[in-house]
Formats: structure tokens, sequence, C-alpha cells
């Protein structure tokens, strides 16, 4: 539609997206599984092997993906929505009162705010270099307005219970708060002893998911405007931008 120059300059935005965002993916997971799972294995190791199993076969179609996320995608948010309802039990209104106390309103604060739901809701960009290879388009728009108001919704509910599971000094501070929220969610009765395990599981399939997803968009861009293939050099770069750190900064 842009023709070849605007297109390929479009690509080329999107494709960027894919490999930081890859990379900021895969850094993450290197930490969550470090810190949290204590395999062990050095960081580095954990994301070559990440990354490997990630990259492999995302090329040869979306058919599988499609269903993937169709088979799994109810079982994880089913198990999202549990782990909110359970955690709500650890939440306490004083702390909520303190984020409300705290919290301060302003032009700058609503910019930010507004461009945060912005990166929230980016990859939807991503949609129209796949939209050829789905069967029936017209039913697209549905499907997508219902993922937004889903996730959206998850995000306003998690917004919510953090600061007041926490409290908004501790939040402040917390570089991965999802975590000590998953450690203190478990059924009534204590059932399972290690239900953190369990809800460590959902987390890491999500994440390793959308890892997969995004290396599969890297690939769809490169076909679909044909700029050759990145089967090796995508994973390279990504995997060298994961671990870079630049005067004691990384991707993240």
């Amino acid at each position: 539609t842009a023709g070849v120059v605007w297109g390929r300059l479009t690509a080329l935005f999107f494709l960027i997206y894919c490999i930081f965002g890859a990379a900021f993916l895969l850094n993450l997971l290197g930490e969550i599984v470090a810190v949290s799972l204590g395999t062990g294995i050095g960081k580095k190791w954990l994301c070559l092997i990440t990354l490997l199993v990630c990259s492999l076969g995302t090329q040869k179609g979306i058919q599988r993906r499609g269903r993937m996320g169709e088979v799994s995608g109810g079982v994880v948010l089913a198990a999202v929505m549990l782990m909110l309802v359970l955690a709500v039990g650890q939440g306490k209104w004083e702390y909520f009162q303190e984020m409300v106390w705290n919290s301060s309103f302003s032009g700058r604060k609503i910019l930010e705010s507004g461009y945060d739901v912005i990166c929230a809701f980016s990859g939807l960009g991503l949609l129209p270099f796949a939209l050829n290879c789905v069967g029936n388009s017209k039913d697209t728009g549905k499907t997508v307005s219902l993922a937004v108001f889903t996730l959206g919704i998850l995000l306003i509910l998690t917004e919510l219970l953090l600061p007041s599971v926490f409290g908004w000094g501790r939040l402040k501070y917390e570089s991965c708060p999802i975590l000590p929220l998953l450690s203190g969610a478990e059924l009534p009765g204590n059932v399972l002893a290690r239900f953190d395990v369990l809800w460590m599981g959902f987390l890491l399939y999500s994440l390793l998911f959308a890892l997969g997803s995004l290396f599969h968009y890297g690939h769809r861009i490169l076909d679909r405007t044909r700029m050759g293939s990145g089967k090796l050099w995508l994973p390279a770069v990504i995997f060298g931008l994961s671990l870079i750190k630049f005067q004691g900064t990384g991707i993240r």
C-alpha cells in the first residue's frame, strides 16, 4: 500500500521494535529464571538456551502459533485471573489510600501515562504483517477489540492491586513486583505448598510465547518486504543486545 520505499521504512521501524522487544524479554527471562528458580546456570547460558528454543521454526508459518495461542490462551488467562483474585486478600485499604494521597497529577504525568498506554498496546502495529495469512479477516476487528479490552482490564486491576498489597513506598523500589505477588498468592488451606512454582510456570510460558512471537514477526516483516532472511543474524543481534551494557545500563 505504501510503496517500496515507504513500505520498507515502515517495516524497518517495526523490525527494530521486534529486535529490541525480544532482547528486553530475553534479558528479563534470564534474570527471572536465575533469581526465582535458582538453576545454578549463568544468565548468559540461560539466555542462549532460551534464544535457541524460541527462534527455531519461527519462520515456518503462522498456523502453529495460532493453534498454540487458541488452545493455551484461555488457560493462561484463567490462571492470571485466579492469581489476581487470590492476591486480593493480601491487600490493605491503608496502602491503597497511601497510593492515592502520594499520587500527584500534572500535565506531564498525564502525558507519560498516555505514552505508557501506547507502549502497552503498540504490538498491535505488527498485525498488518500477518493479516494476509488469516482466512477470514472480517472477524479481525472483533478479535483485536476483545484482546485490547481484556488486556486493558488486566492492567487496570494489576495497577490497583499491586500498591494495595505492597504499599506505595515498596512498590517504587520493586523491580519486578509481580514475582513477590506470585509467591504470596496461595489456595485456601495451603493445598499446594509450592503454589508459586505453578504460577511461575504460567509466567514463563507467557514470556516464552511472547518472545517466540516477536521472532516470528521479525521473519514475517523481512519476508513480506523482501529484505532477505534473518534466520541467522536476527537471533545473533537479539542475543547481543540482551547482554550488552553501556555505562552500567542494559537493554531494560
